[in-house]
């Protein structure tokens, strides 16, 4: 009889324990151990390129609006102005595809690499969730099991 006890108490702990467990398990798992430094630095670079080529569109599109006979070509004008701003970043950009269409085609694939790295970088995030919310769920189901056979012991016990 003791030893039903004992059984129904080890339930109770254990299920405790795996509750407790799950939820530092997504740290445990998860995170740096998924998403590497050469990755964060990737992430970052593209993130300021999509922030540079962001306002580099507004600024040709604003440039672009302007009436033809404002003073000099919108496109020469967007054009120098993407060489100054590569110049002033010591990054390279060729004067023949500094042009607006290529800018907003430059655009779009850097917004698409960024998709790839932040479904990347939330799967990193994401890592062992499922198994922390089974383990979470098992040890509820564990500790309410023995819960029960506590108190079914206990009231059998004062009959």
């Amino acid at each position: 009889m003791m030893k039903t006890q004992g059984i129904w108490a080890i339930s109770v702990l254990l299920g405790l324990t795996l509750v407790v467990i799950s939820f530092f398990w997504p740290s445990i798992v998860g995170g740096r151990r998924n998403w590497s430094d050469a990755q964060a630095k990737d992430y970052t670079n593209t993130l300021a390129a999509m922030h540079r080529l962001n306002g580099e569109v507004a600024e040709a599109r604003q440039q672009l609006a302007q009436p033809p006979n404002a003073r000099g070509n919108s496109r020469t004008r967007i054009t120098e102005s993407r060489l100054a701003t590569a110049t002033a970043l010591s990054a390279p950009v060729d004067p023949a595809t500094a042009s607006p269409d290529r800018l907003a085609t430059e655009l779009e694939v850097v917004q698409q690499r960024y998709a790839k790295q932040q479904a990347a970088l939330d799967a990193a995030r994401s890592h062992g969730q499922n198994a922390a919310l089974v383990m979470r769920w098992l040890g509820l189901g564990l500790a309410a099991a023995g819960a029960i056979g506590l108190l079914s012991f206990q009231s059998r016990r004062g009959n």
